[in-house]
């Protein structure tokens, strides 16, 4: 009797082995998205209330469910960086197929670049004078003592030598690019930039010496 009891029992397991693993493949994107849910419950690469990018896809996350998180979408920083106002539902496995960039988390500023074109003749000296002034009177003074900065260098060894905004010349194509290089904070990002280049159009437009270059230069 055994052996038979035993041929029977070896019938029925393969067919649960069978039936075990449809169901897997069946509900594949469920595993995968409870353990995307449980990768970002221990590895934390984000929490509520960070910005951040998964893939081609930019928002703030505002909730983490067992299947997905939900964001609000933010446009690329080239286009500003600001809310479009739809609610995103991203499935939690993208985490492990996707590109994670945190704009938030780990350090809480980001650098920003802003590119003054002037034409050939222009007095860049004067102008590259300008635009510090501008930003230091526009911008927060960010310093090492700043308790966001060290945070960031204690607990990832994230470390600048410098801080304070820069500008840096390139000529291009007929062109001379100012680029001011400065932190700020990701949701600052486009009002920073409309108050800088509404104070640059107001002093350059005052100094006969100084022209912004009108052609292409990339």
């Amino acid at each position: 009797i055994t052996p038979l009891w035993l041929k029977s029992l070896s019938g029925v397991l393969t067919m649960l082995g069978i039936f075990g693993t449809g169901l897997v493949i069946a509900n594949k994107e469920v595993i995968l998205n409870v353990s995307g849910w449980f990768y970002i419950m221990i590895r934390r690469p984000f929490v509520m209330g960070n910005r951040v990018s998964i893939g081609d896809t930019i928002g703030d996350v505002l909730e983490i469910r067992l299947l997905d998180v939900t964001m609000i979408e933010v446009l690329p920083r080239s286009q500003g960086g600001q809310s479009t106002g739809r609610i995103l539902h991203l499935p939690n496995s993208m985490v492990f197929t996707q590109t994670v960039a945190n704009a938030s988390k780990e350090f809480s500023f980001n650098w920003n670049e802003i590119v003054v074109p002037l034409t050939a003749g222009s007095d860049w000296k004067k102008a590259r004078d300008i635009l510090l002034i501008i930003a230091a009177d526009s911008m927060e003074d960010i310093t090492r003592e700043d308790s966001r900065i060290q945070d960031a260098e204690q607990s990832h060894d994230i470390h600048y030598n410098y801080l304070t905004p820069s500008v840096y010349v390139e000529y291009r194509n007929g062109a001379i690019l100012l680029h001011l290089r400065h932190l700020t904070e990701p949701r600052q990002t486009r009002v920073l930039t409309d108050l800088i280049w509404r104070e640059v159009l107001v002093r350059f437009a005052r100094m006969k010496s100084i022209q912004l270059f009108e052609g292409k230069y990339d």
